[in-house]
């Protein structure tokens, strides 16, 4: 029998008439890029042995959350996601949790800790080390820290760092309480630390041309009727 899996869509937003096209833009970023989170959160969750009812209650229950809790359960480090999801499946089987207890599980460490997600991009093709960890390096050296060697994020696609060519859009854990080791940047739309883990790994010129196709679709299903300046909801992915 076929697993669910966490349906893959843009959902509207009450708050996209307000929007400028760059910050329309910006919804289509955050959303297309949890959407292929979710697509290998099912699938090592589907790899777990999650039941099946406990997935689809994982699935409903990310959706109805706010978009910063969202980014706070997505925040989870590829390399730890296998071991974590099997321990869930095991207390699932066990009935000591559900699937929505699963979720609010998740926020309730992220939001301890201050964890969401960031965006570093690279041309490097980084790969995992031999014991399983899947960082981005700090290689930059920063005057601030007695030039160590830091790794820098931004916290959505506005800000994202574009003086360097990059393929390669890793997103990553970004860690804001009070006792976290990263670092904020300016009006805290950048973070840095000397390592960032890695959550998941997008192709950026493919993603870009994914958002140009919704933007086209957007302007399309608006008929030309509204001004440059003005928003309406993109349209669902099939």
């Amino acid at each position: 029998m076929e697993q669910p899996k966490f349906e893959r869509r843009i959902s509207p937003s009450p708050e996209l008439e307000k929007k400028d096209r760059e910050g329309l833009r910006e919804i289509i970023f955050q959303q297309l890029v949890q959407s292929k989170i979710l697509e290998h959160f099912h699938d090592e969750l589907d790899d777990a042995d999650i039941p099946a009812e406990a997935l689809n209650e994982i699935s409903s229950t990310f959706y109805s959350l706010s978009e910063d809790n969202k980014r706070a359960v997505l925040a989870i480090p590829a390399q730890l996601r296998p071991a974590l999801f099997t321990k869930y499946a095991e207390r699932i089987r066990k009935g000591e949790l559900s699937g929505t207890g699963v979720v609010f599980d998740i926020l309730e460490k992220a939001q301890k800790y201050g964890f969401t997600i960031g965006f570093h991009l690279s041309p490097r093709d980084i790969r995992a080390d031999k014991d399983g960890s899947w960082v981005v390096k700090g290689t930059e050296p920063d005057h601030r820290h007695d030039d160590l060697p830091m790794a820098y994020y931004s916290m959505d696609y506005a800000h994202r760092y574009l003086k360097k060519p990059a393929q390669f859009l890793y997103v990553v854990r970004s860690e804001v309480g009070e006792t976290s080791s990263h670092y904020r940047d300016n009006d805290a739309s950048w973070g840095h630390a000397s390592s960032l883990s890695i959550v998941d790994k997008i192709d950026m010129k493919a993603l870009e041309e994914e958002m140009n196709e919704r933007s086209a679709l957007m302007d399309k299903a608006m008929g030309g009727q509204k001004k440059e300046g003005d928003a309406g909801a993109p349209p669902p992915i099939s």
